[in-house]
């Protein structure tokens, strides 16, 4: 009786221990349901395990098999979160146009230079020690990884890498030369039509709209020296000496030693009273049309009127600087 009342009741109990302490450190224990609540969370930085990084029972529990998603109370899926620089690395694996690229290195990179490259960039990017947010593109990414390091390791698949590399660099810069040359090409168009527009409006007398339709044409062809000398003689119109002037001396440096451009200088000059200047634009003119022998619009005229006009204004102030003298007032005179 002593046996079966005292001793057998102990070992059950002893023997019920046991199989729950079994139960519950293997990969198949049931967790309870605060366990299960807990489980379905979002993903967050948990406190780290020797046994198994990010396990909510901190090395009590077994880590689970090869293929084992989880056990328990232990799953892969709330492992920490990726941190920035996994990530850096990461896009920037996927996101490299070539293997030199991928690696950090330089074309002329030894292969111990290679090597380096590939075990550091490898701690970051292999998949076992990757979050599960980021596993499956960390083994694209080390994917890449590898097929770039065996390239680059290899001389002979080096070399042909390397003559593949010239050849696509060869068809881009081909490329990029056509869609230039088609983007310069409409564009020439294009401002042709908008300088026509612009010509037909300053015939008519139409200045406001003749210096915007210039202005969109220049847009298109800035290299145009023609459409800042229209638009000049647009702004001497309106009276806009000095954005004439701008628009002269931009036209010169598009097209250096043209008499019209000169002249255009010149006329804005001599509306802003600045006569010395103005008659060293008519002799540039003149000297432009001599070299060039094509008459543009007779500028020893212009030039004789500037200097004329100039003398004028010399004669001016003496009689002002001779009066104020005369009345004792020395300092308006000076």
């Amino acid at each position: 009786l002593y046996l079966q009342v005292g001793i057998f009741p102990f070992l059950s109990i002893h023997s019920d221990r046991a199989a729950r302490r079994e139960i519950y450190s293997t990969r198949v224990c049931e967790p309870s349901a605060r366990a299960r609540a807990r489980a379905a969370r979002p993903p967050t930085r948990l406190p780290y395990s020797s046994k198994h990084p990010g396990c909510r029972l901190a090395g009590r529990c077994t880590p689970p098999a090869r293929g084992k998603e989880e056990h328990g109370l232990c799953t892969s899926r709330i492992r920490p979160m990726s941190t920035q620089e996994e990530d850096i690395a990461i896009r920037h694996a996927l996101n490299a146009t070539d293997h030199y690229k991928l690696l950090l290195v330089s074309q002329e990179a030894s292969e111990e230079q290679v090597k380096r490259a590939y075990l550091q960039l490898s701690r970051k990017l292999h998949p076992d020690k990757a979050p599960t947010n980021s596993r499956h593109r960390a083994e694209t990414a080390f994917k890449r990884l590898s097929e770039a390091f065996a390239t680059l390791s290899d001389p002979i698949a080096r070399a042909n890498y390397n003559e593949q590399l010239l050849e696509e660099a060869q068809v881009e810069e081909r490329l990029r030369r056509d869609f230039e040359a088609n983007e310069i090409r409409r564009h020439t168009e294009q401002s042709a039509q908008l300088k026509q527009e612009a010509d037909d409006a300053l015939t008519a007398g139409k200045l406001q709209e003749a210096v915007k339709i210039y202005t969109r044409a220049i847009g298109l062809d800035p290299s145009n020296a023609s459409l800042f000398s229209n638009r000049a003689a647009a702004y001497l119109s309106l009276g806009k000496c000095t954005d004439a002037l701008a628009d002269a001396e931009t036209g010169l440096e598009r097209r250096p030693g043209w008499a019209k451009l000169y002249s255009r200088k010149a006329t804005a000059l001599d509306a802003l009273q600045r006569y010395n200047e103005a008659i060293e634009a008519w002799r540039a003119a003149v000297d432009a049309e001599d070299q060039t022998g094509t008459p543009e619009g007779g500028w020893v005229e212009p030039l004789k009127l500037a200097e004329q006009a100039l003398a004028n204004k010399v004669d001016q102030l003496k009689k002002q600087a001779a009066e104020a003298l005369s009345k004792g007032r020395v300092d308006q005179a000076v």
